[in-house]
């Protein structure tokens, strides 16, 4: 797809003419993409300044108009014609100020997202009596879905999908099982889940490392994506008193609950780890706060 088309793409999402479908593929295009991310939230702060400044800039043309010939003795042809020029002076300097340019179009490639439709065309608003001509309404932005509103959680979730990786202890295995869990991690680490699951699943509740193998587990099915059987896991371990493994389990809990679409669950979570000023999280928990809450 051209990059100018992504250009045009994001100006018709802020300017509400964007299909579900599009706002969809474009949020999940961010969700994966930051440098996308980031163009999107640039050209949203262009749009906004430059929508005040025509706005601003059109209002007092007309006041000035309206001193410089004052109407004795209003006209419908005489209004339509002042409502004719202010209409044609908004359009040309909107195009002027929102035609991309070439730093926009450099900015960023996207190569995975559907072929563009034909730019909407906007109409210049009616005509109405009297001695200034009316401003065009604010454009009212769609208002999501539960189905989108559900799909860009789990583009969040996706988009934050990052554990602690497992972690290689200083192991204290007990005489039963010599290796257990040097085996265990060796076999996360060649990604064979089964063998490590098995090896984990053998340590009992009284050895040394539980804790460390109760977390393993959460982490092994995480990353293989089976987040209901993660959950019981990691909110084994966000519970211990151990620091080292609470800390890391919290995240990894908080990302769990969002993609199975427990929000209010994630955000309490996230919330608790944003107060903690020295969870090793409690950037990346704020990040995520902000963008679930916006």
């Amino acid at each position: 797809m051209k990059e100018s088309h992504v250009y045009d793409l994001i100006e018709r999402h802020l300017l509400g003419k964007a299909t579900p479908k599009e706002r969809l593929q474009l949020e999940k295009e961010m969700a994966e993409d930051p440098q996308l991310a980031e163009m999107f939230a640039r050209q949203k702060q262009e749009h906004d300044a430059m929508e005040v400044f025509v706005e601003e800039r059109l209002r007092n043309q007309l006041q000035r108009w309206a001193q410089e010939h004052p109407l004795r003795e209003p006209s419908v042809w005489r209004l339509k014609t002042i409502m004719l020029i202010a209409a044609s002076a908004l359009l040309l300097l909107a195009v002027y100020l929102f035609w991309p340019s070439d730093e926009h179009l450099q900015d960023h490639r996207v190569q995975k997202m559907e072929p563009e439709q034909p730019p909407i065309e906007q109409s210049v608003p009616a005509s109405q009596e009297g001695p200034v001509a009316a401003l065009p309404p604010a454009t009212k932005q769609a208002i999501p879905s539960e189905e989108e509103k559900k799909q860009r959680i789990l583009a969040l979730a996706s988009r934050y999908n990052k554990t602690s990786g497992f972690k290689r202890e200083i192991l204290r295995d007990g005489e039963e099982s010599p290796n257990l869990l040097g085996e265990a991690l060796t076999a996360l680490e060649n990604k064979k889940y089964a063998r490590a699951l098995d090896l984990l699943g053998q340590v009992s509740e009284d050895h040394p490392n539980y804790v460390f193998a109760q977390h393993l587990i959460g982490q092994a099915l995480f990353v293989q994506r089976k987040y209901a059987k993660a959950l019981p896991y990691l909110k084994k371990v966000a519970s211990v008193p151990d620091y080292y493994y609470k800390s890391d389990a919290e995240w990894e809990l908080a990302l769990t609950h969002l993609h199975l679409l427990q929000v209010s669950a994630a955000k309490q979570l996230l919330r608790q780890m944003q107060r903690d000023t020295g969870h090793p999280w409690q950037d990346k928990a704020h990040m995520l706060l902000a963008e679930i809450e916006r």
